[in-house]
């Protein structure tokens, strides 16, 4: 799936330049800092904490790096963070149905 939305991107941008290839991969690592974000708050209850997680993975050298080239470890960062908190959002409500 992450090869087809970088196709998508470059699609959409051209496939002869950079912004076509990284346009999936950093949007992708942007969503993922509010996945983190989200995960912690329903983690921990507490705003201040879910704020440093989203922070200190928006500043984290190697996830900046990593959503700035074609690669695809940043989709599955993605979707496990958003496997997990959907996780965290159905569990303690007791499965959800």
């Amino acid at each position: 799936m992450g090869k087809w939305l970088i196709g998508l991107g470059m699609l959409v941008f051209g496939e002869y330049n950079g912004l076509g290839w990284r346009t999936a991969t950093a949007l992708f690592g942007t969503l993922a800092v509010l996945l983190v974000t989200l995960c912690a708050r329903a983690l921990f209850n507490s705003h201040a904490l879910a704020g440093i997680a989203g922070l200190l993975l928006a500043v984290d050298g190697h996830s900046i790096v990593m959503s700035r080239t074609a690669l695809l470890d940043v989709f599955l960062m993605f979707f496990i963070l958003a496997g997990f908190y959907a996780w965290c959002w159905i569990v303690p409500t007791g499965g959800g149905g």
